[in-house]
Protein backbone atom coordinates (compact mmCIF):
# COMPACT_ATOMS: atom_id res chain seq x y z
CA UNK A 1 0.00 0.00 0.00
CA UNK A 2 2.70 2.29 0.56
CA UNK A 3 6.86 2.75 1.83
CA UNK A 4 5.63 2.65 5.83
CA UNK A 5 2.57 0.17 5.10
CA UNK A 6 -0.02 2.16 7.03
CA UNK A 7 -2.90 0.42 5.73
CA UNK A 8 -1.98 -2.49 7.00
CA UNK A 9 -2.44 -1.21 10.52
CA UNK A 10 -4.91 1.79 9.94
CA UNK A 11 -7.52 0.30 7.47
CA UNK A 12 -9.97 -2.32 9.48
CA UNK A 13 -10.33 -5.43 9.00
CA UNK A 14 -13.18 -7.93 8.47
CA UNK A 15 -13.69 -11.35 10.45
CA UNK A 16 -12.40 -13.14 7.20
CA UNK A 17 -9.15 -10.78 7.55
CA UNK A 18 -9.68 -8.70 4.47
CA UNK A 19 -9.63 -4.99 4.70
CA UNK A 20 -13.10 -3.12 5.40
CA UNK A 21 -14.14 -1.63 2.03
CA UNK A 22 -14.38 2.12 2.11
CA UNK A 23 -12.48 2.75 5.41
CA UNK A 24 -9.08 2.89 3.81
CA UNK A 25 -6.63 4.34 6.59
CA UNK A 26 -9.73 5.76 9.32
CA UNK A 27 -9.00 2.92 11.98
CA UNK A 28 -10.26 0.92 14.00
CA UNK A 29 -11.18 -0.08 17.59
CA UNK A 30 -8.50 -2.62 18.44
CA UNK A 31 -5.07 -3.55 17.05
CA UNK A 32 -2.94 -6.82 17.74
CA UNK A 33 -1.47 -5.33 21.11
CA UNK A 34 -5.29 -4.57 22.13
CA UNK A 35 -4.93 -0.65 21.45
CA UNK A 36 -6.99 1.67 19.10
CA UNK A 37 -5.87 2.16 15.81
CA UNK A 38 -6.33 6.24 14.79
CA UNK A 39 -8.12 7.38 12.09
CA UNK A 40 -5.24 9.05 10.00
CA UNK A 41 -7.13 10.68 6.99
CA UNK A 42 -7.67 14.49 7.32
CA UNK A 43 -11.34 14.03 8.64
CA UNK A 44 -12.31 15.36 11.96
CA UNK A 45 -12.30 12.09 13.00
CA UNK A 46 -9.07 11.57 12.19
CA UNK A 47 -6.12 14.03 11.91
CA UNK A 48 -8.07 16.36 10.91
CA UNK A 49 -6.09 19.57 10.70
CA UNK A 50 -2.26 18.01 11.29
CA UNK A 51 0.39 19.78 8.63
CA UNK A 52 2.81 17.79 6.75
CA UNK A 53 4.84 18.94 9.20
CA UNK A 54 3.22 17.08 12.07
CA UNK A 55 2.92 13.99 10.53
CA UNK A 56 7.12 14.83 9.68
CA UNK A 57 7.69 15.00 13.32
CA UNK A 58 5.66 11.92 14.51
CA UNK A 59 6.66 9.59 12.30
CA UNK A 60 10.53 11.04 13.01
CA UNK A 61 10.15 11.42 16.84
CA UNK A 62 6.77 9.04 17.91
CA UNK A 63 5.65 12.84 19.29
CA UNK A 64 1.74 14.11 18.32
CA UNK A 65 1.36 17.54 17.48
CA UNK A 66 0.18 18.11 21.05
CA UNK A 67 3.18 16.45 22.66
CA UNK A 68 1.87 13.00 24.03
CA UNK A 69 3.89 10.18 22.69
CA UNK A 70 2.37 7.48 20.18
CA UNK A 71 2.01 3.71 22.00
CA UNK A 72 2.19 -0.14 20.68
CA UNK A 73 2.80 -0.71 17.67
CA UNK A 74 3.38 2.40 15.57
CA UNK A 75 5.94 3.20 18.64
CA UNK A 76 8.35 0.59 17.69
CA UNK A 77 7.80 1.41 13.96
CA UNK A 78 9.04 4.77 14.66
CA UNK A 79 11.78 3.55 16.25
CA UNK A 80 13.23 0.68 14.08
CA UNK A 81 11.98 2.61 11.20
CA UNK A 82 10.15 6.07 9.89
CA UNK A 83 12.82 7.79 12.74
CA UNK A 84 15.93 6.63 9.94
CA UNK A 85 14.06 8.19 7.10
CA UNK A 86 16.08 11.31 5.54
CA UNK A 87 13.90 14.57 5.91
CA UNK A 88 12.57 14.43 2.40
CA UNK A 89 11.19 11.06 2.54
CA UNK A 90 9.58 12.06 5.88
CA UNK A 91 8.47 14.87 4.02
CA UNK A 92 6.62 12.78 1.27
CA UNK A 93 5.16 10.47 3.04
CA UNK A 94 3.66 13.37 5.09
CA UNK A 95 2.70 15.05 1.83
CA UNK A 96 1.05 11.79 0.89
CA UNK A 97 -1.02 11.13 4.27
CA UNK A 98 -2.42 14.57 3.64
CA UNK A 99 -3.43 13.93 0.68
CA UNK A 100 -5.90 11.00 1.56
CA UNK A 101 -9.83 10.99 1.13
CA UNK A 102 -11.27 11.88 4.78
CA UNK A 103 -12.70 9.14 6.19
CA UNK A 104 -15.21 9.29 8.77
CA UNK A 105 -14.68 6.89 11.44
CA UNK A 106 -14.88 7.85 15.37
CA UNK A 107 -12.38 5.63 17.08
CA UNK A 108 -12.87 5.61 20.34
CA UNK A 109 -11.08 4.20 23.08
CA UNK A 110 -10.87 0.57 23.78
CA UNK A 111 -11.37 0.96 27.53
CA UNK A 112 -14.70 2.85 26.95
CA UNK A 113 -16.28 0.23 24.30
CA UNK A 114 -18.46 -2.03 25.16
CA UNK A 115 -17.67 -5.47 24.93
CA UNK A 116 -20.14 -6.53 21.76
CA UNK A 117 -18.62 -8.81 19.43
CA UNK A 118 -21.29 -7.65 16.58
CA UNK A 119 -20.49 -4.36 16.79
CA UNK A 120 -16.80 -4.83 16.09
CA UNK A 121 -15.40 -1.88 14.57
CA UNK A 122 -17.97 1.05 15.92
CA UNK A 123 -18.07 2.50 12.59
CA UNK A 124 -20.60 5.76 12.36
CA UNK A 125 -22.84 5.29 9.27
CA UNK A 126 -24.30 8.27 8.18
Amino acid sequence: RHLLHCGECHTGRNALGGFVAGRDYAGHREDADGGTVPNITPHETGIDDWSESDIAWLLKTGLTPSGDAIQGTMAKLVEHGSSHLSDEDLAAVAAWVVSLPPVENRVRDAAAAPADADDEYDFDFQ
